[in-house]
């Protein structure tokens, strides 16, 4: 029992140091593979700060492992190690802190080449978890053939010259029993090595002349540092890097930008055909909308001169200009393109505001409008020489603020109101109006008529008093008699006459019966 626990506590005793190896490894893997996603880019001056003092730290481990190299195995049995875990680290902060500088000067390739030391810490920190989870598994070696688990064969093969062919050899046959010195094939591979590595190391500078452009892309060509021509999409061939380099350019990509840089707070959601709208796609009066700016307007109110504001949700949609000469000056002439068209379009807008009224404003054609600013504002960037192609000018929302918008609805409303109250009274006092006349022209005519008709029967009894009395005397009593016949006439015209023949006689006298007799009643039946 007490020789097993003796053997208990010496396993529990050598556990530490597999575990630290374990834990480090883990957690330096963990931290390198977490910064290798990080999609944020810190800013130059960060960078450039981080690289200064990688580079300033790498001088005391410099000392470090130089003091560790010129330690006598007699002394420290793992100084050997600890020079080349040191290395390693001397390795990793001269390289990381060099590219963090060169890319905080602009230097696009810099971020390539930083992942090369995260691939050494990567490496070494998996060979020491895969050492210390080796060591779990294996018998305790004997004190004198014992070797820390913190040691690297990644680590030890970082030294300033390269292991020689006959230590190799040794060691491959002290270890394994191995004779590889009459191997033919190790002879021809040793003897074709240099040659064959530097066919190679030309054929990769060679294809650095060769480029593939998709579809969407352009590339300007400089030869020594000239720009001599526009390649289009396909393959090419140039002069190998340094003596011959490419820019790529757009080719036809459309963009859409609006007047401020408003970036979502999340990701767009997919919606369906048949699904209500998102809240996103508001674009009512009442509610803010995502990219606005806000302009100023002159207003003429009671009191004077006045200032309004209006919102102006304006979408911009543009591309790389499709001719030579205009990929070549998105190339060179302007470093941020969306920047320059948002300010641009921002003056003319301003300029645009500035010499009308927020009725005006909302009352105008808007496709003359976005016609006519699209032509300006191609012609502004043509004038700068920024190379690109406005295609369209989308016209989103131009209202008042949200804030004012329902004052505004109430005061257009009550305009409508009294435009229409005022067009109704005018209606009506033209209606009057127009009775009013046909009363008028109806009397004049029938007074017209009447006093027409009394002229007509005065003449008429002028002419026939002119003709009696010119009868009268050529006839006197020829014209009398006649006059008498005349008024007998008419008098016996309106008179009931009763005529009885005096030769009447006798019984055969007639009997006149004057009573009014009406018909006789009927019976009923």
């Amino acid at each position: 029992m007490l020789q097993e626990a003796r053997a208990g506590r010496a396993w529990l005793a050598g556990w530490p140091q597999p575990a630290l190896a374990i834990g480090v490894g883990a957690i330096v893997a963990s931290v390198i593979l977490a910064a290798w996603q990080a999609p944020a880019m810190p800013s130059p001056n960060l960078l450039a700060a981080a690289g200064a003092g990688m580079v300033l730290l790498a001088f005391p481990v410099l000392v470090l492992e130089r003091f560790c190299s010129a330690l006598p195995a007699a002394s420290l049995r793992e100084s050997a190690d600890l020079a080349a875990l040191l290395r390693a680290v001397l390795v990793v902060q001269l390289g990381l802190g060099l590219a963090l500088l060169l890319q905080a000067g602009g230097f696009a390739p810099a971020g390539a080449l930083a992942r090369v030391p995260a691939v050494l810490v990567l490496l070494l920190a998996a060979e020491f978890v895969l050492r210390g989870i080796a060591a779990c598994f294996l018998p305790r070696p004997s004190l004198p053939a014992a070797r820390p688990v913190a040691r690297s064969l990644l680590a030890s093969a970082l030294r300033r010259r390269a292991a020689r062919i006959a230590a190799l050899h040794e060691a491959l046959g002290r270890q394994f029993g191995l004779d590889l010195r009459r191997s033919w094939a190790l002879g021809f591979i040793g003897r074709a090595l240099l040659p064959a590595g530097l066919a190679l190391a030309v054929l990769a500078w060679g294809l650095t002349g060769m480029v593939s452009l998709p579809l969407d892309q352009r590339a300007v060509y400089e030869r020594f540092g000239r720009p001599v021509a526009v390649l289009g999409p396909g393959l090419h061939l140039h002069l190998p890097w340094p003596f011959g380099v490419t820019r790529r350019i757009e080719n036809g990509v459309l963009h859409e930008l609006a007047l401020v840089d408003a970036a979502p707070d999340r990701a767009p959601v997919p919606v369906g055909a048949e699904a209500p709208p998102p809240q996103s796609a508001d674009r009512l009066w009442d509610r803010a909308h995502p990219g606005e700016a806000t302009y100023l307007l002159a207003s003429a109110t009671a009191a004077g001169l006045g200032f309004q504001s209006v919102n102006v949700d304006l979408r911009l949609i543009s591309r790389v200009g499709m001719t030579d000469a205009a990929a070549r000056q998105a190339a060179y002439g302007i470093a941020d393109p969306d920047a320059l068209v948002r300010a641009t379009a921002g003056r003319l807008l301003a300029r645009y505001f500035a010499a009308r009224t927020l009725a005006g404003v909302l009352g105008d054609d808007r496709r003359g409008f976005t016609e006519t600013f699209r032509a300006d504002l191609q012609a502004e960037l043509d004038r700068l020489g920024a190379g690109t192609e406005i295609v369209a000018v989308v016209v989103e929302a131009i209202h008042p603020p949200a804030a004012a918008a329902g004052a505004w609805h109430g005061v257009q409303a009550a305009g409508i109101r009294a435009g229409v109250a005022v067009a109704d009274e005018t209606g009506a006092a033209a209606k009057t109006l127009a009775a009013a006349r046909i009363d008028a022209t109806r009397n004049a005519d029938a007074a017209d008529a009447a006093a027409a008709e009394l002229v007509a029967e005065a003449k008429t009894d002028a002419t026939l008093f002119t003709a009696d009395r010119a009868a009268d005397a050529a006839a006197p009593a020829v014209y009398g008699l006649e006059r008498w016949l005349a008024r007998l006439r008419a008098a016996l015209g309106r008179a009931q006459l009763l005529v009885i023949d005096h030769r009447l006689q006798g019984a055969a006298a007639p009997t006149l019966d004057l009573r009014g007799l009406a018909p006789p009643a009927a019976t009923p039946p």
